[in-house]
């Protein structure tokens, strides 16, 4: 799973912007075609296959432009607030 950096730790799926069905469904359209009586088994693993297949939504011009900034040593690095997020992340209790 790829996320932004953030300020709190990763939530469930249902704590993000946007519902998890509804990102699939943009994705692969049939999800939402589901019927009343359930999915069958059947669609289910064709769903699940091409989902599969298609990997983890990943950013690579965000991952081009970070891996840059290290190489020409633009990327800055700010502990304070790494350790703010860690200390918001653990409810202030860093052990």
């Amino acid at each position: 799973m790829v996320d932004p950096v953030s300020f709190g730790p990763v939530g469930p799926l249902r704590a993000r912007k946007e519902p998890a069905l509804e990102f699939q469904a943009k994705r692969m359209p049939e999800l939402v075609s589901i019927d009343v009586a359930g999915p069958s088994l059947p669609k289910l693993l064709k769903v699940a296959a091409e989902l599969a297949s298609q990997g983890p939504p990943v950013d690579a011009a965000k991952i081009a432009q970070i891996r840059q900034a290290i190489a020409d040593g633009s990327y800055k690095i700010d502990p304070d607030l790494i350790a703010d997020a860690m200390s918001t992340y653990y409810g202030g209790r860093i052990a």
